[in-house]
């Protein structure tokens, strides 16, 4: 339940107040009185179009309504309205950006003052991608688009900036005399901006938009001879040649010196092309697979490889924590400490560490990691490429070292090593568990200087307790602050017993863990494709993403797995220091690249982020340009961050993966739609054989704040007498839904989706039955089941709430929220999904 109060002030001002459990909050930014009016009366329309039910009163007034005026609205609507609106408000610097058209402004006759604030908010609006918001405005103001000069070009402007389609579908048919591109060769226009920008599908819907003329042609190589020396070349290579939208006739258009486009794309692009290292100098790298790591610890093929690993990970386990390239360092960046990397503190908004309270679940958090955010896996992906950069550094000059016969082998071996994958959802994984290697205490190595047997580099770490650990004195400070009932473990990193690992991999996670990927690659969505956060904010939109899985929920399972209720995996602030960590984090980054050949045209959406990090403040809206801190990108001839741009293409970072082969050419020949078919094929779905539909249950909206700790929600079918003893040996456990818990505060906004699939326990049950006996309509089994010859509803299931520990303990009052069942089927190579009605 959630409180707001939406008023305009007599001075002008227009302040959003809500409460959130217990907690105010408060936007005032200095709007001018115009500004303040329309988001009043943006909220009033908004209020009226949703007519939402009634959860808890909002009350809306501006400064000409005397108390006894005030309307008080049902909150649901509002509330969720105040996601754009508060983008609206964060985002007043894009407002304020057009105080330098204001000479424009004053061409505008037909606008008065409170038009000239509507068309200011309208390219806030449309640069954000909320098409509500433009709905609304256009609706309340429809003088601010439609003047016929073509004064609606700003706010087209700012939606190419944006790229999104719908927002300038909608632009263009308030305004359709907007003028898109001009008859000369001008930088500035919509479609320049789409392309600079790399918004490739916002650049062919207007190119499809523009009337035809000769300067279309001369614009574009503009474009592209301005910006091929500068690193804006990748975001207009991505669009124009990556993908192509751009018409035949303008690759054979001729241009500067003679060459046309092609020759550009032929002799420009590779010399740029080279991978971008992130502060660690390798030197001449081209682009090599990353290897899932049994096959590196198995085939003897592969054994310098191998040797040269595990080396280079123990050397840099040895370095002092002060130098950037120690595993100390490297593992600091994802949570605590709070330190910066290599110099990254925010000038404009430092993270004051003093100031930080662990107690107070709506603080800035203070480590560098983005979770339940959008650009998660590009950030991830940055981090990912620093540790291999670092690691193959040591490679090579341990490779060096080494004088027998065989040390070009050694050195061709160092050239290609690359960061490891471990693949969880390998078959392997699910008949016999995780590499053993990962639970040997040494390991034999042939090092220059012969045989030796070496402490395992990969069962953990330890901290030096002497090393300051901020926000406490010590690792040991931190530690009985995380973990009270494991303080006899210092500062080693830790995970759940073997055994009990291993037994969780083969009895079912498998299984669950490749249904959520089949259904992932099944998606279009960027914004829940990386993030399990259920809605933008506050958690009042459940259903948000609720049919469509996360590539963060399936992490999360790996980490709670690993890392059980006391180990280090579980806990974000910790998680990095166990080395695990990153061979796990490459195999999210190697999903993460087939789901992008599965949607070569889809990228990173902006979206408001509320948590912040060391380098981030709270409230601000991550897009594909935002700094990917604390990963400085080299390549620049000035200093910044690499940006989620820069993480687009994986072989422009110098790696790939060995099995990528299948889906890139099924995306070279432009059947993106056959990848997430392939990917069944590497991972086969249970029951084997088995086409018909498939069950899910789906918690559409998890409020992790409820408790802390490892919590998990154990699902069983058709056994109401389970309990938090039975084990998930049975035939009716379906599996369970968890997330990566904060030891350290309890409260704030975490609410996140999951799903189980309930199919392979309805096999076991043998519950299951042919589509066309199922199907409401068995000749269209698009349209779904029949609820009512469904082999399960809700009543059925039990879901058992357990705080997981050496003795689970019953969470009887923990509410799972909203859920559903969901059911998804394949119709003739299309993917169909719904809810049971």
């Amino acid at each position: 339940m959630a409180k707001g109060v939406v008023s305009q002030r007599p001075d002008g001002g227009c302040r959003v107040e809500f409460a959130h459990k217990g907690y105010m909050h408060g936007i005032e930014p200095a709007w001018t009185e115009g500004e303040g009016r329309i988001i009043c009366d943006l909220l009033a329309v908004k209020e009226a179009v949703d007519a939402a039910q009634p959860l808890d009163s909002l009350t809306l007034h501006t400064a000409d309504q005397v108390p006894s005026d005030r309307l008080t609205y049902s909150a649901a609507a509002i509330v969720r309205s105040l996601s754009f609106v508060d983008a609206l408000l964060q985002l007043g610097r894009v407002a304020e950006g057009t105080n330098e058209l204001e000479d424009d402004y004053e061409g505008a006759s037909h606008l008065d003052a409170l038009g000239i604030a509507a068309h200011k908010l309208l390219c806030v609006a449309a640069y954000m991608q909320h098409l509500c918001a433009v709905q609304l405005l256009l609706l309340l103001h429809p003088a601010a688009a439609s003047q016929p000069d073509g004064f609606n070009w700003f706010a087209t402007h700012s939606a190419a900036a944006g790229g999104s389609v719908p927002v300038l579908r909608l632009l263009l048919a308030a305004a359709p005399h907007t003028v898109l591109a001009q008859e000369t060769a001008d930088k500035y226009t919509p479609l320049s901006k789409a392309l600079w920008r790399g918004n490739s599908e916002a650049a062919t819907y207007l190119i499809g938009a523009t009337p035809a003329y000769p300067a279309l042609d001369t614009l574009l190589w503009y474009l592209a001879n301005q910006v091929w020396q500068t690193d804006a070349y990748l975001h207009f290579a991505t669009c124009v040649i990556a993908h192509s939208p751009l018409p035949d006739r303008l690759w054979a258009k001729p241009g500067a010196a003679g060459r046309n486009l092609r020759d550009v794309a032929s002799t420009l692009l590779p010399s740029r092309q080279q991978p971008r290292m992130s502060g660690v100098d390798v030197g001449e790298v081209v682009v090599q697979p990353r290897i899932e790591v049994s096959k590196i610890f198995s085939q003897p093929k592969l054994a310098k490889y191998r040797d040269l690993y595990i080396q280079a990970m123990t050397a840099i386990k040895a370095l002092p924590a002060s130098d950037p390239e120690s595993f100390f360092q490297q593992a600091a960046i994802h949570g605590f400490p709070f330190i910066p990397y290599r110099g990254a503190v925010n000038p404009s908004d430092p993270f004051d560490v003093s100031k930080w309270n662990r107690s107070d679940p709506m603080a800035r958090w203070g480590g560098f990691c983005p979770h339940r955010a959008v650009h998660f896996l590009t950030w991830h992906r940055a981090e990912m490429l620093e540790l291999e950069r670092t690691l193959m550094k040591h490679v090579l000059r341990i490779a060096a070292q080494y004088t027998g016969s065989d040390k070009e082998e050694w050195q061709r071996a160092a050239k290609k090593f690359r960061l490891p994958y471990l693949d969880w959802a390998a078959d392997y994984v699910k008949e016999s568990g995780l590499p053993p290697f990962l639970n040997q205490p040494t390991l034999e190595v042939q090092t220059p200087s012969g045989k030796q047997t070496l402490p395992n580099p990969f069962l953990g770490y330890t901290i030096d307790s002497s090393i300051p650990f901020p926000p406490y004195d010590s690792c040991k400070n931190f530690m009985s602050m995380l973990l009270p009932s494991t303080t006899n473990l210092g500062c080693t990193t830790h995970r759940d017993d073997w055994d009990r690992i291993n037994d969780q991999f083969k009895g079912g996670l498998v299984d669950q863990l490749r249904s959520q990927l089949a259904r992932i690659m099944n998606s279009a969505d960027w914004t829940c494709l990386g993030n399990s956060l259920a809605v933008p904010l506050f958690g009042t939109n459940p259903g948000r993403c609720a049919n469509q899985s996360s590539l963060e929920t399936v992490h999360d399972k790996i980490h709670v797995t690993i890392g059980g209720a006391t180990g280090w995996m579980s806990d974000p602030t910790a998680a990095s220091f166990d080395p695990i960590f990153f061979m796990h984090h490459a195999n999210v980054d190697r999903q993460f690249a087939i789901w992008q050949l599965a949607n070569p045209h889809t990228y990173l959406k902006a979206e408001m982020v509320p948590g912040g990090s060391f380098y981030t403040p709270q409230n601000i809206t991550v897009d594909a340009d935002t700094p990917l801190a604390p990963f400085w990108n080299p390549a620049t001839n000035e200093a910044r961050f690499y940006t989620s741009w820069d993480m687009r293409n994986w072989r422009n970072l110098g790696y790939t993966y060995g099995d990528l082969e299948a889906y890139e050419a099924l995306a070279a020949a432009g059947n993106e739609e056959g990848v997430p078919a392939k990917v069944v094929e590497l991972y086969p779905l249970e029951p084997m054989g088995y086409d018909g539909y498939r069950f899910y249950l789906v918690a559409e909206s998890i409020d992790t704040s409820q408790e802390h700790g490892h919590v998990d929600v154990r699902v069983f079918v058709d056994m109401p007498e389970a309990n938090e003893t039975t084990e998930g040996s049975v035939p009716n456990y379906a599996g369970l839904m968890t997330w990566l818990h904060d030891h350290m505060s309890k409260g704030g906004m975490q609410y996140v989706r999951d799903e189980i699939d309930l199919t392979p326990t309805l096999g076991r049950l043998n519950l299951l039955g042919p589509a066309n006996q199922l199907a409401l309509d068995p000749k269209d089994l698009a349209k779904g089941p029949d609820p009512a010859k469904a082999p399960v509803h809700l009543d059925d299931l039990n879901l058992v709430v357990v705080l997981d520990g050496p003795q689970p303990k019953l969470l009887p009052h923990f509410n799972v929220g909203p859920v559903k069942l969901g059911w998804s089927i394949n119709v003739g190579g299309t993917y169909v999904s719904g809810f049971l009605e």
